[in-house]
């Protein structure tokens, strides 16, 4: 299957922690999701990836759709925005229905994914689609906790 992808943008990185009520997003990095209507693959803890979506939050594109590991998978079908937490966690079952719906999204749904951990290591012992992963990771963000 070939998947086509928007340009790489810039790899970002936050250093240091993000309170929930303290958490904002460079000028820079809210310019690229304001302008390029790109997905996004948040990595880092909880808190942190929870405090960025909050900072994301009016940037993010109506309607919001939202998705938790113990959830089962909704896609939208009017565009607007898709929150994945936990991304990782998604059965593959569930990583090839996203990639098909991707194929298909005419509207060009937006796609903020978050996770604790990089994805890249499911993806080499076979957990983790690359094609969805591709996807996904258009802007990549980074963040460190300390």
């Amino acid at each position: 299957m070939i998947v086509t992808a928007s340009p790489r943008l810039p790899r970002m990185t936050v250093d240091g922690p993000l309170s929930l009520a303290a958490s904002r997003l460079p000028a820079a990095e809210r310019r690229i999701f304001a302008r390029y209507r790109a997905n996004a693959l948040l990595v880092g803890s909880i808190p942190s990836t929870e405090a960025v979506l909050l900072a994301l939050e009016p940037l993010l594109l109506n309607p919001l759709t939202l998705w938790h590991p113990a959830e089962s998978l909704t896609l939208p079908e009017r565009g607007g925005t898709l929150v994945l937490r936990n991304v990782g966690r998604l059965s593959p079952v569930a990583q090839a229905a996203l990639v098909d719906w991707f194929n298909h999204d005419a509207y060009q749904t937006r796609v903020i994914s978050t996770s604790p951990s990089p994805i890249y290591s499911l993806i080499e012992r076979g957990r983790f689609s690359d094609a969805l992963y591709y996807r996904l990771n258009t802007v990549y963000v980074e963040l460190r906790d300390e």
